[in-house]
Order: C-alpha cells, then structure tokens, then sequence
C-alpha cells in the first residue's frame, strides 16, 4: 500500500530499501547502492516520509545531508528525534493502540471505518504547531497534539491497518512557508481526498463542518496546489466528484442556481428538529459571499416565522465555502 514507494522509478528501488533499512536501524549516515542524482536522493527521503507513517523518529525539522562524489548522490545522513529504545517503545504504544481500533471496526463497511477513524482524529487531536512530534504520527496518535502533517500520516496508517489504502498529499499555497498535507483514500475501491485538520480540535472550535470529507482533488488543489514533488513524479488517483462528499450525502450542499433563503431554512428546520448543528456548504464562492453576508437577516426572518426567540453562533471555513451554525430556541 506504499503507492510513492511502490510506483518509484525502478531504478531507485535498491536506493528506498537501503535507505528504509538504514533509518529503521538509526545509522547516522546511509549509503545509497546505486548513486543518483541529489534531485532523486531529495525525493527518496520526500516520499518515504510519506509513504512510512511508523518511521517518526525521523525528526521533522528537514534538516539533512546528501553527500555527493563527482555530481552523485551516494549517501543521506539523517538526524533522529529520538533514542532507538524510546522509538521501540513508543511504535508499540502506536501499534497497540491501533490494533484496538481495528477490533472496534472489523465487522463494519469503510464508510463507516473511514468515518470512524474522521471522528476519532478530530475528537482527540488538538492542532498543534509547537507540541514536540507535531509533524509526525507519534505526535497525533499519542501525544493527542499535532499539525496537518502528523494528523494526515496518523490517518494513513490507521487506514492501512484497516485495509484501506491511503495517500498523504502535500501542497503549499503562494507564499505560504508551511504548506499543507492531507489524505487520499480507497473507500469501496474508489477515491476520496480527505481533510481531517480543519475539524480538529481548537480553542475556539464550536462544531466540525466536514468542509473537504470525501471531496473531489480540485476543492483542495486549488487553494494548496500539489507540490511539486508529487506532480512530477506521479500520477495520482484522482478524486473529480463530490457526489460522495460529506455535505452532498447529507443534503447540505448548495448547488450554484439553488435557492439559497428557502434551502437554507430547510436545514435550520432540521437541525432545530434534531437539536444539531445546521451545516451548510456552497459550490459557489458567489452563493457563500450572499449566505456570510445575509445569514443574520435570514435567520432572524426564520425564528420569527417560527413565532420565538433565540440565538446562534456560527463557524466558518471560507476556503471550502462551509458555515454551521449551533441554533438555540427559547422555549
């Protein structure tokens, strides 16, 4: 299920299996069989980071060292975040935990796996750019703090456990410095991008709102386009509908041309009902712009159509044009 690894240029096979065996064995400095270009060394080390979820005693700063002779590439010296004892340790903190959870799910469907392992990442991890680990899936599995990267690897191998192949995807906004990284997953042998950060846990977090669950490629790559790495290396399973995605099976996607007041009080109507959430999202950034813009008129207008008082607070995610709003009614 290792896609970047599996899919390498063949030439560069000897190159990853020395360099997985030597990180796995903490040597300082590793030699690569058959020498390649810098670029190639750079990629090997880009992808086993994110095809290797377990290997998280790599320490993510990103500092390392390609040693070349005569334009070659003939060896990476990798720093460690960790002792081998506390990694040996600390992997089979990861690998109990993760069996449990595979026995929590084995006699469900992926839809409701991959829902499962959504809900318990985002119940648990706290977003984190400074908790040590945060970039790596040690740091979200049991440390319950970490950033995109360390939640997105988290998920993968979690998924992977569970016979769900899975991808971390990484990409970088103009003029961002950090970037962003998430998941593509097999669900019923087809594909999905999948954001778990954005509903995990903040300070102000009031609700999730599911903004890019089982989403087509473009909803993420437009706002973070896919590194470099990756797109020149690769071809990705490519996700281009969002016929399965979160909003649209739960009838909160607002389709350019719908009615935006009456949609919208249909899904206050059932979520007063169900004492839930109202989610809502738009495929058009123009609807989303009129929705923030007019919301507070429309939900006054509806709780006095409804005869009563109340109030609301509302979560937005502009990137993937998603609001929720917690209604309350005065009895």
């Amino acid at each position: 299920m290792r896609f970047y690894l599996k899919n390498l240029d063949p030439s560069l096979q000897e190159d990853v299996i020395a360099l997985y065996s030597g990180i796995k064995e903490f040597s300082p400095k590793i030699e690569l069989p058959e020498w390649t270009t810098a670029e190639n060394a750079d990629l090997l080390v880009f992808v086993i980071k994110l095809d290797c979820p377990e290997l998280f005693h790599v320490s993510d700063s990103g500092k390392y060292t390609i040693t070349t002779t005569n334009g070659m590439a003939n060896a990476v010296s990798l720093p460690y975040s960790m002792t081998k004892e506390q990694y040996d340790e600390r992997l089979e903190e990861c690998n109990e935990l993760i069996r449990g959870l595979v026995m929590d799910v084995s006699d469900r469907d992926e839809e409701s796996k991959e829902r499962y392992v959504y809900e318990y990442l985002t119940d648990r991890v706290n977003y984190s750019v400074k908790q040590d680990q945060c970039g790596n899936a040690y740091g979200a599995l049991v440390n319950c703090a970490a950033k995109c990267d360390g939640i997105s690897l988290a998920a993968k191998w979690i998924f992977e456990e569970m016979g769900m192949p899975a991808l971390v995807i990484t990409g970088q906004e103009q003029g961002d410095p950090y970037g962003h990284a998430w998941n593509c997953v097999s669900v019923n042998g087809a594909y999905y991008d999948l954001d778990l950060t954005n509903d995990s846990r903040t300070f102000d977090k009031v609700m999730k709102l599911y903004g890019a669950y089982n989403v087509k490629r473009s909803w993420l790559s437009d706002i973070y386009p896919v590194s470099p790495e990756i797109r020149s290396n690769y071809q990705l399973p490519d996700p281009a509908s969002m016929s399965d995605s979160f909003h649209v099976r739960n009838g909160s996607y607002i389709y350019g041309g719908d009615d935006i007041r009456s949609r919208f009080y249909e899904l206050l109507d059932e979520a007063a009902e169900q004492e839930d959430p109202c989610l809502i999202q738009f495929e058009e950034d123009s609807d989303y712009q009129t929705f923030m813009n007019e919301y507070e008129s429309y939900a006054e207008s509806w709780f006095n159509a409804r005869g009563c008082g109340g109030g609301f607070r509302i979560n937005a995610l502009n990137e993937f044009r998603t609001a929720g709003l917690k209604v309350t009614i005065d009895n």
